[in-house]
């Protein structure tokens, strides 16, 4: 299924929480929608492409599921795929949660990075304590050598390329990852990775 062509028509004013839904949708491929839910099922904000309704009605089912689910025993995330579409249900601090409206397998795939910093990111907005991160991942453009090639050459956050000199390959990374070790041209070192779905991450800020 591709993802819906029509942001979603907002019937409130774009919050803090708005630009952080926007880029997980933009980070996380097959991604139509995002929401931040709070405790009540109500959602605070929400991002994306397709019904502003439907979304806040996935939240609310989301928040009754993830209710149920606690019975069990604490609840990091649910997922729940369908014939026209997936959801990826992630547990926040305080009991709000963020909602993915996914395409129907693109549940499965989704980024642990992108979920990280739109967590985090959520977090210092609604002004939770936020559980400390081991690394923090930042996304960046890569300009690899060759069409199919996955070997960075120029790497770019904002609006500059800068080259990069690999410096060797990083291991004991995730299945389908490939991460290396790269000097920018001031002389820093950061570790690039990239994920199976094309998506690449640094482990410090380029710029």
């Amino acid at each position: 299924m591709k993802r819906q062509k029509n942001a979603v028509a907002r019937t409130a004013n774009e919050s803090g929480f708005t630009a952080i839904l926007s880029r997980l949708v933009h980070l996380v491929p097959g991604c139509h929608a995002a929401a931040f839910v709070d405790q009540e099922g109500e959602a605070v904000d929400v991002a994306g492409f397709g019904d502003e309704y439907e979304v806040k009605v996935a939240g609310a089912y989301a928040n009754v599921l993830v209710h149920d689910a606690v019975a069990l025993g604490p609840v990091k995330r649910l997922i729940f795929s369908g014939k026209g579409r997936s959801y990826v249900i992630h547990a926040l601090p305080e009991g709000y949660i963020l909602v993915l409206v996914m395409a129907p397998t693109a549940a499965f795939h989704v980024s642990e990075r992108a979920l990280d910093l739109a967590s985090h990111a959520l977090s210092r907005e609604a002004g939770f304590d936020a559980p400390a991160r081991r690394v923090r991942w930042f996304p960046v453009d890569i300009l690899p050598r060759g069409a199919k090639v996955a070997r960075p050459t120029r790497a770019r956050t904002k609006d500059t390329w800068r080259d990069v000199q690999v410096l060797g390959s990083v291991v004991g990374l995730a299945k389908g990852e490939r991460g290396y070790r790269v000097r920018l041209e001031n002389g820093a070192e950061i570790t690039l990775v990239r994920e199976p779905i094309g998506r690449w991450w640094a482990d410090d800020e380029i710029d």
